[in-house]
């Protein structure tokens, strides 16, 4: 149902995208304001409204940045339940900047029940600092197709977010091929579980989620681990060439269980057999339990090391320095779970994975965290307007 609903939304963002104005690729870990706001004419009608605020923000303004609201309440209900939203669907639960409705927000939907009131979704918000205020709009009758934008949330920034209650990129480019993984409650919507074996998703090698690194990219991931996978080196990402042995060209970034414990370890290699690798620090990751994984490197240059990310907060073991001169990756296909061998398999689940031509900044990875961790607390709504 949300895979369907999401493949909608892309298609019908794409087809209309004369619509939305995009900006310049950011240079900085913020994305870029310009392509969150909307504008629509004329304004909202709906006979509701309410004012959004957002607490736990670290730092900012953080531009552009998608925020996770879920909130439940009665009035969140759809009329026939005793509620105020008049679409079982949800279609007329939409967001802006104003109160009046001028300066429309991105969403992406990814739930909605309204027997129960209780509603999921991605807002961009074009300027996110603990001051900010958005509005919650609701209860138009005459609003009877989905609202979403799709693509308009994730911003130039993001080259790939897979949510991965499907294969599908919510960024638009870069759709998966599931592997044997299976459907499963992740730790924000739906997720996929990973044997430890032979499960994996294939995204292949589009343009999109090459080179992520080269420049300055972020890499991340919420994941719940069963053990520590196939040779105590289950995969999260990889994007690597597989000869023999322990050679590799590319990167991985997988969890670890040997010479440092309990940990999760980025790889780059320029040849076969010629690789860095960072860990974060031993008994760091513990199975049975979510964790949220972000890394943030710049392959442009051996001496740069990358800066590890765990549940919000840096944590980095330099383990061995890059040496020469780090190699491209598009030839070869990015997997989800998995390496090429299928012998690295991750054994878990995977939620929310996703690749940005970025740096984040510290405070943006620490918001994001407390924002995905306790989405409902996040986010304080209101009274009507």
């Amino acid at each position: 149902m949300l895979g369907s609903m999401r493949l909608v939304a892309l298609a019908c963002s794409f087809l209309c995208a004369c619509e939305f104005t995009h900006g310049t690729l950011p240079t900085s870990g913020a994305a870029d304001a310009s392509d969150t706001i909307r504008p629509d004419t004329p304004p909202l009608h709906t006979a509701h409204v309410r004012p959004i605020q957002f607490t736990s923000v670290i730092g900012g303004p953080h531009a552009g940045f998608p925020v996770l609201v879920a909130i439940s309440a009665s009035w969140l209900r759809q009329v026939s339940q005793g509620g105020d939203v008049a679409s079982a669907s949800g279609y007329d639960i939409v967001f802006s900047a104003d109160a009046a409705g001028m300066t429309r927000l991105p969403h992406e939907l990814e739930s909605f029940d309204g027997t129960n009131g209780r509603l999921v979704t991605w807002v961009k918000v074009p300027s996110l600092t603990a001051a900010t205020v958005i509005y919650i709009h609701y209860g138009d009758p005459a609003i009877t197709a989905s609202q979403e934008d799709v693509p308009g949330v994730w911003s130039a920034s993001y080259a790939a977010v897979w949510h991965l209650d499907d294969m599908l990129d919510s960024a638009g480019a870069s759709a998966g091929t599931d592997g044997g993984s299976t459907g499963v409650t992740g730790k924000i919507g739906g997720a996929r579980s990973f044997d430890g074996v032979t499960d994996e998703i294939d995204v292949s090698s589009p343009a999109a989620v090459d080179d992520i690194f080269d420049g300055g990219g972020t890499a991340e991931a919420w994941f719940l681990a069963s053990s520590f996978g196939g040779d105590v080196r289950g995969r999260i990402f990889a994007k690597e060439a597989f000869t023999t042995g322990s050679d590799l060209t590319g990167w991985t970034l997988h969890l670890y269980n040997s010479s440092v414990t309990n940990c999760i370890r980025l790889m780059y290699s320029s040849d076969p057999g010629t690789y860095a690798t960072w860990a974060t620090p031993a008994n760091s990751v513990t199975t049975g339990a979510w964790h949220h994984i972000a890394v943030t490197y710049d392959r442009s240059s051996s001496s740069n090391d990358p800066i590890m990310y765990l549940d919000g907060v840096a944590a980095l073991l330099s383990k061995a320095a890059p040496t020469g001169t780090m190699a491209a990756d598009g030839a070869y296909a990015l997997r989800i779970g998995n390496r090429e061998a299928l012998d690295r398999g991750f054994d878990g689940s995977i939620d929310e994975a996703r690749l940005s031509r970025v740096i984040r900044s510290a405070d943006w990875i620490a918001t994001s965290f407390a924002n995905q961790n306790a989405p409902d607390t996040f986010v304080s709504v209101g009274q009507e307007l």
